[in-house]
């Protein structure tokens, strides 16, 4: 199979995993590396010397051998620089967030189908093993009707690029929402506070509430001292915890869920109700890294001209999500209501 030709633009931390991920697979060939950094080039030259280094983006677009760009620079400028590689004829992959505003993703998507060309957002959630799973458990009933889910995002570290952790943190929590249950939220509502820059807000409260009584909560902080990665899954039969720092058992299940309780309440002298019975189940086989994952659909999308997991409505309502949980924030923590995305 012939390897696609691929540059990257950015070459920050994440950035940097791309390329390193990208250099190990046949499918792809690492073509550009560009960076506003002119420093970076000895330092890439002498790791990945078949890789030719630009400060320019011109460089990058104006080779026609280039097929994919993946971008992977500050969230601002995401959708000027997505814009000119559409406009060159570039299949995307832009890192997460996609753009900090709906109306520029919903752009950025319009531009892209208009010219035939794969538009993808770097939602690695998505491509989790262990999350793909718990998608396949919950599709099969397994937990029963799903009461309410909980995330936890939190460490210790300054905001990257003075955007702040809902857009940093939350995009992914977002992304695993839509993933998870593919339903509208019905009403957004969050909370914050600013710490360590007065405009950047580093700890905040998503709430929200889905039709049939189902809720979402997200936490997410970059002023925790103990960093955390979990989500709960609560349904009527059994609860899931999923820890991602955990590099085995990722996947906690309960065998009791909220039946056993309402039994207990209909039967206040039950003898036989016990506390849940936690059970370690090493069901997530494939520990593929979630980022490789990612870009060999990125590719198999480009040759194949398939649709992405996280291609265009996807973007369209995770941003959509995180828009109105920003709006929210912005007006006190009031209640907003989803608007349906329309296309």
């Amino acid at each position: 199979m012939e390897s696609i030709d691929i540059a990257l633009i950015g070459v920050g931390q994440w950035g940097y995993n791309y390329l390193a991920t990208l250099a190990t697979m046949e499918q792809a060939k690492v073509r550009w590396c560009c960076d506003s950094n002119p420093n970076l080039a000895p330092v890439l030259d002498n790791l990945y010397p078949q890789v030719r280094f630009t400060t320019l983006i011109d460089d990058v677009l104006e080779d026609n051998k280039v097929i994919g760009v993946v971008v992977a620079t500050p969230p601002q400028t995401h959708y000027s620089i997505s814009k000119v590689a559409i406009d060159a004829g570039k299949n995307i992959l832009v890192e997460k967030p996609f753009t900090l505003n709906y109306c520029e993703a919903d752009e950025l998507v319009a531009l892209a189908r208009s010219r035939q060309l794969t538009l993808m957002a770097g939602h690695i959630m998505e491509y989790h093993p262990a999350i793909s799973w718990i998608k396949n458990m919950m599709a099969a009933g397994e937990l029963g009707r799903i009461l309410y889910l909980y995330f936890q995002r939190v460490n210790l570290g300054n905001s990257r690029h003075k955007v702040n952790v809902l857009w940093d943190l939350a995009i992914h929590d977002f992304s695993i929402i839509r993933y998870l249950l593919d339903v509208e939220p019905l009403q957004i509502s969050t909370h914050g506070a600013c710490h360590l820059y007065s405009d950047v807000s580093d700890v905040i409260f998503v709430t929200m509430k889905f039709p049939d009584n189902l809720i979402a909560q997200i936490h997410v902080s970059s002023i925790n001292p103990l960093k955390s990665r979990t989500l709960a899954i609560v349904g009527e039969k059994k609860t899931l915890i999923f820890d991602d720092l955990k590099s085995i058992q990722q996947i906690q299940l309960y065998n009791r869920g909220i039946d056993d309780l309402l039994d207990h309440k209909k039967d206040p002298d039950h003898r036989h109700f016990a506390p849940f019975n936690d059970k370690p189940i090493p069901v997530v086989t494939n520990y593929t890294k979630p980022l490789r994952i990612q870009c060999e659909h990125f590719l198999e999308c480009i040759r194949n001209g398939k649709e992405p997991v996280s291609g265009a409505m996807d973007i369209l309502e995770v941003t959509r999500m995180a828009e109105i949980a920003q709006r929210s924030l912005e007006c006190h923590g009031m209640p907003l209501a989803y608007s349906r995305i329309r296309n």
